[in-house]
């Protein structure tokens, strides 16, 4: 929340934060002191596939394609809001596997790929409860479809697309 608020309010500036909740309504409301500005923080907020932050009246952060702020939960500039991800049965030779201490959950792990150019994949290191994460920056540590030590793999789109057109060509050759 402290990041958000930073985009609305300027740098060194005091404010003076007020939390309200009772049955009808919870909501932030920071008013300025120095300057006269109040930003009324409505909850909750949500968050859209398309990076827009809004509570139930406002858009308070819109990530476009001139707007990056990576820090405040925008896209990288290397990412298209038309990426996805595939889920796909498949082994791979190991990537890079982030601390287990981080406690990192399958979407945490997607958010990590996504927010890393040069990542075309991810996975949970523990597939049972999704969680661990493991990233990997090329599809050439990719080693099949169907076989005994296949786990659930997600592939950027783009990039598996890339990789099955590859395989069908050699597959053409031989």
């Amino acid at each position: 929340m402290g990041d958000l608020l930073s985009y609305f309010i300027p740098d060194n500036k005091q404010v003076m934060q007020v939390y309200i909740s009772n049955k009808n309504k919870t909501y932030l409301n920071y008013t300025g002191l120095e300057e006269n500005y109040t930003i009324e923080v409505k909850l909750p907020l949500k968050i859209d596939y398309f990076g827009r932050l809004s509570d139930e009246f406002v858009t308070l952060l819109h990530c476009n394609s001139t707007n990056f702020y990576i820090h405040l939960g925008c896209k990288a500039r290397c990412r298209s809001h038309d990426d996805t991800f595939t889920r796909v049965s498949s082994s791979m030779k190991d990537g890079f596997k982030f601390d287990e201490s981080n406690n990192l959950t399958r979407k945490d792990c997607e958010a990590k790929c996504f927010d890393n150019c040069s990542c075309v994949a991810y996975a949970s290191t523990n597939q049972v409860a999704q969680t661990g994460c493991e990233i990997w920056g090329t599809t050439d540590r990719f080693i099949g479809f169907s076989n005994p030590n296949a786990r659930t793999i997600y592939f950027l789109t783009s990039a598996l697309v890339n990789m099955v057109d590859l395989i069908i060509n050699i597959n053409a050759y031989n």
